[in-house]
C-alpha cells in the first residue's frame, strides 16, 4: 500500500515538474502544502512513550510524540534509499517518525528548494550548493561514490585509443589527440564535472578543451542513445544501465584522485525545530545502513523496488550490482567522521576542521579552482558551520 502511494506522488509530482517547472511536494495518503520555512510542518500527535527502548529494532529511543519530516528524496540514489528501506520496513513509524515527500534528480534543483524541506541527501558538488547558497548544513556523510563513469560508444577513437596510456591511473582510456574537442553530456555543477575534469588532467586537458552540454543523468542517457555527443557521464542506476546497453567506461569516479563524499543535510530549520527528530532520524539512518551493507540480497530488492514507484530505469541485474558496490558509513563510523579532527588540507585555517568538513572541502576546493566559488565562500561555510558535527554529538551524547 505505501509502494502504491508512493508511485502515485511520483508520477504527481512529474506532472507537477512538467507543468510549473517546479519542485512539488506530498505527504503519503494525503495532500500536503509546501510548508512555510519558519513553521514547523505536518502533524504532531500524541503518542505514548515507550519505556523500553529495546523494543524497537535498532534500540533508538522514539519521541514522544509523532513528527513529521519534510523530505528532500534523491530519486534513484542509494542515499535516498536509506529513506526508503526505513519507511517501507516500518522503522521510521516506530521512533513516530512520519515524511512528506519532495523527488529530486539533481542536487542544485534540491537547494534551490530548501524552503521546503528539513531533511534530505545528496553528491559532495549538490551540498556543497547549499552549504554556500542556502540555508542548509551538511550533518553527516552518508557514503562515498562507486557507481559514477565516463562512458562511450564502442567505436569511440578515445576507447580505440586503448588503456595504459597514464602510468598512474592503468585502467584509464583515451589520449588527449582522442579526447580534445569532444562533446560531453553531463549534469554540469555536479562530481560528474569533477570526474570529467580530473579524467582530462591526466592528459594535460582541462574542461576548456572539450564541450560540456548540460543535463540531468536520465536526459543524457536517452540524448546519448539518439547520438547526440560523444561522450556522457552517468551515476547511480543510468550507469549501470549504460553497461548492460554496451556502453564503454574510459574512466571511473574510482580512477582519479577525489574524494566522492555523498551527504546528510538538514536545514536551518529544521535544526531550529526539530532537533529531537533529526538527531532520532540520524541515528536511525545510519542504523539501516549498516542493515543495507549486512543485507545485499534485500537491499537490492528494495533498491528495484524504489526505482519502480519513481519511474527509474532499472533491471534486477542493475539492483544487484548497485547493492554489492554500496558503501555506506553505518552508525559508528558516521559518528566517528563528523566527531575526529584532522588539519586543513590547505592550510588557511587555525583550527583543526572534522572528517566530514574535511570530505566535502575536498569537492568544494576543485571548484574554487575553477572559479565556480571563491575562497572567501570556503571560509564563510567554515565559520558558519555549515558542515556541523552538533547533530553527530547529539546522537553521542544519547548513546553513552
Amino acid at each position: 500500500m505505501k509502494k502504491m502511494r508512493k508511485s502515485l506522488l511520483a508520477l504527481m509530482m512529474i506532472l507537477a515538474l512538467l507543468g510549473s517547472m517546479l519542485s512539488g511536494c506530498g505527504s503519503k495518503g494525503q495532500e500536503s502544502q509546501t510548508p512555510d520555512p519558519g513553521v514547523s510542518s505536518g502533524e504532531e500527535s500524541e503518542a505514548p512513550p515507550s519505556e523500553d527502548t529495546e523494543g524497537t529494532t535498532f534500540g533508538i529511543e522514539p519521541l514522544e510524540k509523532k513528527e513529521m519530516i519534510d523530505l528532500a528524496y534523491f530519486s534513484g540514489a542509494e542515499h535516498g534509499l536509506v529513506f526508503y528501506i526505513m519507511d517501507e520496513m516500518g522503522w521510521a513509524e516506530e521512533l513516530n517518525i512520519g515524511f512528506n515527500w519532495s523527488y529530486f534528480s539533481a542536487g542544485p534543483a534540491m537547494m534551490e528548494a530548501n524552503g521546503s524541506w528539513d531533511v534530505g541527501t545528496a553528491g559532495a558538488a549538490g551540498a556543497v550548493n547549499g552549504i554556500v547558497g542556502y540555508d542548509v548544513n551538511v550533518i553527516g556523510i552518508s557514503q562515498y561514490e562507486h557507481i559514477l563513469n565516463c562512458f562511450v560508444r564502442k567505436d569511440s577513437p578515445i576507447y580505440q585509443a586503448g588503456k595504459g596510456n597514464v602510468a598512474e591511473a592503468p585502467e584509464v582510456y583515451g589520449d588527449a589527440d582522442s579526447l580534445r574537442g569532444t562533446t560531453w553530456l553531463l549534469p554540469v555543477g555536479t562530481t560528474a564535472q569533477q570526474t570529467l575534469a580530473l579524467y582530462l588532467a591526466y592528459f594535460g586537458l582541462t574542461t576548456d578543451d572539450v564541450t560540456m552540454t548540460n543535463m540531468d543523468v536520465g536526459s543524457a542517457l536517452a540524448a546519448f542513445r539518439a547520438g547526440e555527443g560523444d561522450g556522457m557521464i552517468l551515476w547511480t542506476s543510468t550507469n549501470v544501465t549504460a553497461q548492460e546497453e554496451g556502453y564503454q567506461s574510459v574512466c571511473s569516479c574510482d580512477d582519479v584522485n577525489g574524494v566522492y563524499s555523498t551527504c546528510l543535510l538538514a536545514t536551518d530549520n529544521a535544526l531550529e525545530t526539530k532537533m529531537d527528530a533529526v538527531t532520532t532520524l540520524f541515528e536511525l539512518y545510519y542504523n539501516v545502513e549498516d542493515w543495507m551493507m549486512e543485507h545485499p540480497e534485500e537491499m537490492a530488492d528494495m533498491y528495484l523496488e524504489a526505482c519502480e514507484v519513481e519511474g527509474i530505469s532499472c533491471t534486477e541485474s542493475s539492483a544487484k550490482y548497485t547493492a554489492e558496490v554500496y558503501e555506506g558509513l553505518g552508525i559508528e563510523k558516521a559518528l566517528e567522521r563528523m566527531t575526529t579532527y584532522v588539519d586543513d588540507p590547505l592550510g588557511l585555517l587555525d583550527r583543526q576542521i572534522s572528517g566530514g568538513e574535511f570530505d566535502v572541502l575536498d569537492t568544494m576546493d576543485y571548484f574554487v579552482s575553477l572559479g565556480s566559488y571563491s575562497e572567501e565562500d570556503r571560509m564563510k561555510v567554515l565559520e558558519n558551520n555549515r558542515i556541523t558535527s552538533v547533530v553527530a554529538e547529539a546522537v553521542l551524547e544519547k548513546r553513552n
